[in-house]
Parts: structure tokens; sequence; C-alpha cells
């Protein structure tokens, strides 16, 4: 219903327009999963574009692994709301698949767990994948949606928000040459032994990943 009302407004809003817009849909939480029968509206101004938050995708781990799933059906067992929580990585690709049938522009939103500022999950081993899978799924925009509203970051907050900007301009970037790189300039003569404390708690947090 959410996605027939946009195309209502679109087609009324083509017809008051001289000029090309798109008309932007938020794909989040109840209207999250991606529709099976949509065509998103095209007119002589007005085209649809998509903005997905994955709000259930799990960052700890690669965009396809086993365990984002098992988190997923733990999830829907806990909260008996399997209506609108599904696999976010096979509901990224139901986007993306329509988003090229119908040359849907999309956009994707990155939630705060991404990077995990709240939780001391390792998601920096996994981190770039997250990037090379937007540029995959042809994605046009993207938002980060990093530390806020808080007055502490915990758990490499700052490096986790420093590699998100350098892999949003590219996600071929060398991650660990850009965390030494950080780690020079952020803790100056004590960057060796930052270094080493942070691949400490990787293998560490690791551990409860393959649990």
């Amino acid at each position: 219903k959410y996605f027939n009302f946009m195309n209502s407004v679109a087609a009324k809003l083509d017809a008051m327009i001289d000029h090309d817009v798109y008309l932007v849909s938020c794909a989040y939480h109840f209207t999250e999963y991606c529709p099976t029968n949509w065509v998103p509206y095209s007119g002589s101004n007005v085209d649809m574009a998509v903005f997905y938050c994955p709000s259930n995708m799990v960052f700890c781990a690669e965009p396809d692994s086993s365990y984002c799933n098992r988190i997923v059906r733990t999830y829907n067992h806990m909260t008996s709301s399997n209506d609108y929580i599904l696999n976010p990585y096979q509901n990224w690709l139901a986007w993306e698949s329509l988003s090229n049938t119908y040359n849907l522009k999309m956009m994707v939103y990155l939630y705060n767990s991404l990077s995990n500022y709240f939780a001391p999950f390792d998601v920096i081993s996994h981190m770039q994948s997250y990037y090379s899978f937007c540029k995959d799924t042809n994605i046009t925009m993207l938002y980060d949606q990093g530390q806020y509203s808080q007055t502490k970051g915990t758990n490499w907050t700052t490096l986790k928000t420093y590699l998100n900007h350098k892999l949003s301009l590219d996600v071929n970037s060398n991650v660990n040459e850009l965390t030494i790189k950080f780690m020079k300039a952020y803790f100056g003569d004590a960057w060796e032994n930052m270094y080493n404390l942070l691949q400490k708690e990787i293998n560490t947090l690791k551990v409860y990943i393959d649990l």
C-alpha cells in the first residue's frame, strides 16, 4: 500500500512540474520488504527512487554469511515479527533486481550497526565487503549513520568513522594500510601498541562470532 501510494504521489507531482526529479520512497522496517508486484512510477518528469535501510543486517560477518541468517532467525523467534523481519541479504538482492528491471534509482542507508558504535563487535574485518556489495549492486547513493547523540563512542569509534569515509570513496582501499595510517596520526608514538591492541581485540571477538 505504501509504495502504491508513492506511485500516486509521483503521478500527481508529474502533472505539476516541468523539470526532472526523483521521488524517494523509504524502505525501512515495515516498508523494508521488497514488494513482489510493485511497478515503480516513471513519467515525463518524475521517476522513483528507493532509500533502503537493511535495519536487521549483522555487520560483523560477510553479507551472505550463515551467521547473519542465524541472527535474523533468532530475532524472528524472539519477537514473532516474521511479517517484516527477513533475510536482509536476500532482500537487498530483491531490491537490486527490482531496480534493474524498472530502472529504479537505489540508495542505501547503512545503519549504525555497520560499525557497532554501541557494541564491541569486530566489524572492521568485514567492513570492506559491505562497501563492495554496495558497488556490486549499483547503489547510487550511500548514507552512513555513525556515532550520534552520545557523549562517548565505544570501541574504536573514530577509526571506524575514518574507515567508513575512506571505503565509501574507494571500495578497493587497503584497510590495513588505512588503519596503520590512522593509528600513526591519531596515537603518535603509541600507535604500534594501539594497533596490536586492536588486532588482539579482533582475534578475541572472532571467537564469539564463530560460536
